[in-house]
């Protein structure tokens, strides 16, 4: 499940990002969808991109999570080089963030919908 350059999303748990996370090592947080919860449906998404203008590239469509689980989601995590598969530590944390519009408590059945904007800093 891993293809060099590939980008995939997964969803952040409870905890505070740090700068010095790694995908193997991020003792402030937590990835949830496999042993944490909230669960969803699948694997880590392939986020699909725009093109990019003035310094900034945005997801062309929201990144669709269907929750098979209860619980909190705080935001999402953007790795390149690693696997689909949650909880997997391969490959490079690329970007972490907290939601902009805050947490998001869910149910089974639920949908998060996740569009991440990259912006260069100038």
């Amino acid at each position: 499940n891993s293809t060099a350059g590939a980008v995939v999303m997964g969803l952040m748990g409870t905890g505070t990002p740090s700068t010095s996370d790694t995908q193997a090592s991020h003792s402030g947080w937590l990835e949830v969808g496999g042993a944490n919860a909230p669960t969803y449906s699948g694997t880590r998404k392939t986020p699909a991109f725009g093109t990019a203008s003035g310094g900034t590239i945005t997801t062309s469509a929201a990144v669709v999570f269907s929750m098979t689980g209860s619980g909190t989601v705080y935001g999402a995590f953007i790795n390149v080089g690693g696997s689909t598969a949650i909880d997997n530590t391969t490959g490079t944390l690329f970007s972490i963030g907290a939601f902009t519009a805050g947490s998001k408590t869910v149910t089974s059945g639920d949908t998060i919908n996740v569009t991440y904007t990259l912006s260069a800093a100038g």
